[in-house]
């Protein structure tokens, strides 16, 4: 009998086999179910890809079943990563050690790195967490606040996810403000963390400005100090920075240099845009003091501080510029050149993404010379500016529709997607469109697409064709 060619291939080859399959039907995975029914290598191979992702949701009916077999060792107890847990009931804790099937069910997932959290107001939360700070190899967790979960009394009780240790990764969605001393016991409890992202409830419930916080015993400031958030884990024995990227919306933070031995490590920024935050102009002298080189920045506003740390290295790859505030002793209008003109330039070899969203289309405005620098940016990806167009714009000199596109297509290769605030008439917006779908590039292998978001909230979405050789609308909403 001639061998099996299963038994002859080396199992990477069979992985990548899988993986390919896996991959082309990933919307279907009745498919892969059934590819395990032909024989028991089949089975085995496809198990993985099965059940590294798993969902808990206790309005399914066959949940009992599925936590059953997560506790008597199943594929799942095998092969699950990442978790998924959307609804929760509250159980009896009959089993076996006085726990309930779901705790036992999610300690048998030994190989768990990555989870999901729903976490809502009456239901069993905190065994949950209880469960998952058992497992060994969980790396990151998300939690996501139910709407309803803000404040003690509608959530019975604060969930203690800070037993939740060791984690490399840690994000909370929509969390209420009150918890930050949770939020810093679990910091503690983490000192390896890589990624912190902390969305505060009022961001998503359209709250703009920020929230402000209630001072306590410890903690006197009426904002998010994140030094203060820190404090116990850099007072640990040999503490060694790992932080590459923070987040934090939806709050006013408080950033000083007392925060800085936490954050040397850092190369991604993202600071509440809509809010105010409260940065020590020291701040930024010490990060470049500590060589701390960011690669990703979302900050507004831009004060001449944050200029000053932006040009004192290269590297920068992407640049968000969200929203004008008023600062004093600032002038927005010098700020905006001074991002063009130096940040910009400076960062030329490595810049790939520059959005200037949500500000002033007066100050900020895509002129003729703030085009000239980026067209300097070779590796550039993605543009969105405001721009002004029209017969009001005559003291401004932009750059013609045929001059944007055909310069970008001839300049920047790696160029994918350009977006426009776009402040004119509804007569000026048609007149640019049709002169963008006349421009028949010598470069015929175009790849970026271009979007134009009206005043009226209406979105242009243009892709280029290279069947008839020019832009195209492809669709309008």
């Amino acid at each position: 009998m001639d061998p099996n060619i299963l038994d002859i291939l080396p199992e990477e080859i069979l992985d990548l086999i899988v993986e390919a399959i896996s991959h082309t039907w990933r919307q279907e995975a009745h498919t892969c179910s059934e590819l395990r029914l032909v024989c028991k290598t089949f089975s085995s191979l496809f198990e993985r890809v099965l059940f590294t992702k798993t969902t808990i949701n206790a309005s399914e009916s066959f949940t009992p079943d599925q936590l059953r077999s997560f506790a008597s060792k199943g594929p799942n107890a095998r092969w699950t990563r990442k978790l998924n847990i959307q609804f929760i009931d509250r159980a009896e804790k009959t089993e076996g050690e006085g726990r309930s099937l779901l705790e036992l069910a999610i300690t048998g997932l030994r190989n768990l790195e990555s989870v999901r959290l729903s976490v809502q107001p009456h239901r069993p939360n905190e065994d949950v967490i209880r469960a998952l700070s058992q497992l060994p190899g969980l790396r990151q967790a998300e939690l996501d606040f139910d709407d309803s979960c803000d404040s003690d009394l509608t959530f019975r009780g604060l969930p203690r996810f800070h037993h939740l240790a060791n984690l490399r990764s840690l994000e909370l969605k929509n969390i209420p403000p009150c918890w930050v001393t949770e939020i810093r016991r679990t910091i503690a409890n983490s000192p390896r963390l890589e990624t912190l992202d902390l969305l505060f409830a009022e961001f998503l419930q359209g709250f703009r400005g920020g929230i402000e916080f209630h001072p306590t015993s410890d903690w006197p400031e009426p904002a998010l100090d994140i030094a203060w958030m820190v404090k116990d884990v850099l007072s640990a024995p040999a503490f060694t920075p790992t932080l590459n990227s923070l987040s934090i919306l939806g709050c006013t933070p408080t950033l000083s240099t007392s925060a800085i031995p936490y954050l040397s490590a850092l190369t991604e920024l993202v600071i509440d845009p809509e809010g105010t935050s409260v940065i020590d102009p020291s701040f930024w002298v010490g990060l470049s003091q500590a060589g701390v080189k960011l690669k990703s920045l979302d900050l507004s506003p831009i004060t001449a501080p944050i200029v000053a740390y932006l040009t004192s290295y290269v590297g920068l790859e992407e640049l968000d510029v969200f929203c004008d505030v008023d600062v004093p002793d600032t002038n927005p209008s010098d700020m905006a050149h001074e991002v063009y003109h130096k940040v910009v330039v400076h960062h030329k070899d490595t810049l790939r993404v520059f959005r200037a969203d949500g500000v002033s289309s007066e100050v900020w405005a895509f002129r003729t010379e703030f085009f000239e620098s980026i067209l300097q940016c070779k590796k550039l990806q993605e543009l969105k500016i405001p721009f002004l167009h029209g017969p009001d714009t005559t003291d401004i000199s932009c750059p013609t529709a045929s001059n944007l596109v055909t310069a970008i297509s001839r300049e920047l290769q790696c160029f994918q997607e350009l977006s426009l605030d776009f402040e004119a008439t509804e007569g000026d917006l048609f007149g640019f469109i049709l002169a963008v779908c006349d421009i028949k590039p010598s470069i015929s292998a175009l790849q970026f697409s271009i979007e134009i978001v009206t005043s009226q909230s209406d979105i242009w979405s243009l892709a280029f064709d290279r069947d008839v050789g020019h832009f195209v609308v492809i669709s309008v909403t």
